[in-house]
């Protein structure tokens, strides 16, 4: 069977929504790619993952450096040949650490399973697809 992989941005705390999200989606047997701007933290939230039995790997990734994105593009390309699932969430600076998971979903952009017949899944605001926000 063909692995299945999800690359999550942001996960930087134990209680932050990136790790929630990733946990989610280990327990769902997807290899996780965590990802954040200090690649310990991800790294240290990857073991805790591996501990449990699941499929994870960290990168350093700041969503804000093009250099770091051009590099850990590459890196991606090389070890991974397909992503199913891309998670990315902006952060909003200092005060992340008071917001709790719930009130951090709200900030999610984009979640979509990828396949060969393109995107499923969607672009999002305020924690709703942004079909329903139309309305």
């Amino acid at each position: 069977m063909k692995p299945k992989y999800a690359l999550v941005t942001g996960v930087s705390r134990r209680l932050g929504l990136g790790f929630a999200v990733a946990r989610q989606l280990a327990e769902l047997n997807y290899h996780v790619i965590l990802t954040a701007r200090d690649v310990r933290q991800a790294e240290e939230l990857a073991v805790e993952l591996r501990q449990a039995c699941h499929i994870a790997t960290a990168l350093r990734l700041d969503l804000a450096d093009r250099t770091s994105i051009n590099e850990d593009a590459e890196k991606l390309t090389e070890a991974f040949d397909h992503l199913d699932v891309l998670v990315t969430h902006p952060e909003r600076g200092d005060d992340d650490e008071e917001r709790s998971p719930a009130e951090a979903a709200k900030g999610v952009v984009w979640a979509a399973t990828l396949d060969n017949d393109g995107p499923t899944g969607g672009l999002f605001f305020d924690g709703k697809p942004v079909s329903e926000t139309a309305r």
